[in-house]
C-alpha cells in the first residue's frame, strides 16, 4: 500500500491533463500529484476530423503527458475499482494490479461510445473516438476508392463510393467536410473512378444542424456542406443499418458501403459504479460543482448537469457548445473553493456543460 498522500487524477484529457501542470509543483510539501491514464498521450479530439481527411498527420492530434509534468508522477494504466470509504483506488497497468491511497480524487476520463442506438451500428458502423479511429476510417476511405477500380458492376461501384455520416453534431459536420475535400483531391489519383460516383451523405435526425450553437451558424454549415455537394438530410432518421446500406425512418434505403459514426456516448463505467447521480447520461451538479444530493463529490465539464439559479442577462448562454476552453477553465475553477470545502472526492470532466434552470 502507498502511504503517500496522493493527489490523483485519473484521466488524461484536457481537464485532467489542465489540472495536473496548474498542480505539478505547486503541492505543499507531503503532497504528491499523480496522473493515471489509459494511453500515454493526450488526444485533441476537437481535430480528430482533419486527421481523417489527411489535413493533419494523426501525431499532430496527440500530445504526451509525460512532457506536461515535471515534478508528479505518471502511471499507465486503467482504473478498475474505487473505495471511496477507505480511499483507495485499484489500477491495472502493464506491470499488473496496483492500488493507490489518495487524499482527494480527481475523475476525469472522458465518455464511452455508445453503439447500440441503431441495430446494426455496432457491427458495421466505423466509430471516431481516438486517434486510431481517425486513421482507420482513413485507410478504409482509400481502400474504397482502390476497389471501385477495380470493380466493374455500377451499382457496387456506386455503394462503394457512398460515404454516410451518421450524426450532424460538431463531429459529422467536421467529418463530412473534411471527407468531401479529401476525396475531391485524391481522385485524380484514381482515374477510373468518376465523380459522380462519390458521394458524402450526412444524416441528422435534428431539424438542423449544429444544436450547441445558433440556428445561423447551423444554416450557415448546411449551405456550406451542400455548396461541396454533400447531401445533408436534416429531420431524417436511421432506423438500421447492414453491410450494404442504411435504412431511414420513412422507409428509404441509402445504398453505401461506409456508415461513419459520430452520435452516441455513455457514461464511464466507474461513474455509474460510484452510484452518483446522473440524468441523461450527465452527473447532476449543483451551482458550485458538488454533486447534487451526495455530499463530497464535485464534478465539471461533458457529463455533468449543472442545476443552477439564471439571471436575465445569462440566459443566452444556457446551453454552452462543446469546446476545449470550458475544459481548461473548470480546472482552475475547482482551484478556488477554500481547502476547507474541497472534499475526498473531486469529480471533473473534460468537454461541454449544460446549466438547467432550477
Amino acid at each position: 500500500m502507498d502511504e503517500t498522500r496522493n493527489i490523483i487524477i485519473v484521466g488524461g484529457g484536457f481537464a485532467g491533463t489542465t489540472l495536473a501542470q496548474k498542480l505539478d509543483g505547486a503541492l505543499a510539501a507531503g503532497y504528491e500529484l499523480v496522473l493515471i491514464s489509459e494511453e500515454s498521450y493526450a488526444t485533441f479530439h476537437p481535430i480528430l476530423p482533419e486527421a481523417v481527411g489527411a489535413s493533419i498527420f494523426p501525431e499532430q492530434v496527440v500530445a504526451p503527458i509525460h512532457q506536461m509534468l515535471s515534478r508528479g508522477r505518471f502511471i499507465m494504466g486503467r482504473v478498475s475499482a474505487i473505495d471511496p470509504a477507505a480511499k483507495t483506488l485499484t489500477c491495472s497497468t502493464l506491470a499488473g494490479e496496483l492500488r493507490l491511497s489518495y487524499e482527494h480524487l480527481v475523475l476525469a476520463f472522458g465518455n464511452r461510445a455508445r453503439l447500440d442506438l441503431i441495430p446494426g451500428l455496432a457491427e458495421h458502423a466505423l466509430p471516431l473516438k481516438t486517434v486510431g479511429d481517425a486513421v482507420h476510417i482513413r485507410n478504409v476511405v482509400l481502400r474504397r476508392m482502390a476497389q471501385i477500380e477495380l470493380e466493374s458492376d455500377r451499382g457496387l461501384r456506386r455503394r462503394l463510393g457512398h460515404f454516410v455520416v451518421i450524426g450532424g453534431g460538431f463531429s459529422g459536420v467536421e467529418v463530412a467536410g473534411e471527407l468531401v475535400d479529401c476525396l475531391k483531391s485524391i481522385r485524380r489519383y484514381y482515374p477510373r473512378v468518376t465523380a459522380n460516383e462519390i458521394r458524402v451523405t450526412v444524416l441528422q435526425d435534428q431539424h438542423r444542424l449544429l444544436l450547441e450553437l445558433t440556428e445561423r451558424l447551423g444554416t450557415a454549415a448546411k449551405h456550406s456542406l451542400a455548396a461541396r455537394s454533400v447531401d445533408v438530410r436534416v429531420g431524417t432518421k436511421a432506423v438500421s443499418i447492414s453491410a450494404e446500406a442504411v435504412t431511414l425512418a420513412d422507409g428509404a434505403v441509402l445504398q453505401s458501403a461506409t456508415m461513419i459514426c459520430t452520435i452516441g456516448t455513455r457514461p464511464n463505467a466507474l461513474v455509474e459504479n460510484l452510484g452518483l447521480p446522473i440524468e441523461h447520461g450527465r452527473v447532476v451538479v449543483n451551482g458550485d460543482l458538488s454533486v447534487k444530493d451526495m455530499p463530497g463529490p464535485w464534478r465539471s465539464g461533458i457529463a455533468r448537469r449543472c442545476r443552477m439559479r439564471m439571471t436575465a442577462s445569462s440566459r443566452h448562454r444556457l446551453h454552452n457548445s462543446p469546446c476545449a476552453k470550458r475544459a481548461v477553465s473548470q480546472p482552475t475553477w475547482s482551484r478556488r473553493f477554500p481547502a476547507g470545502r474541497r472534499k475526498h472526492l473531486i469529480i471533473a470532466r473534460a468537454g461541454q456543460w449544460r446549466r438547467s434552470v432550477t
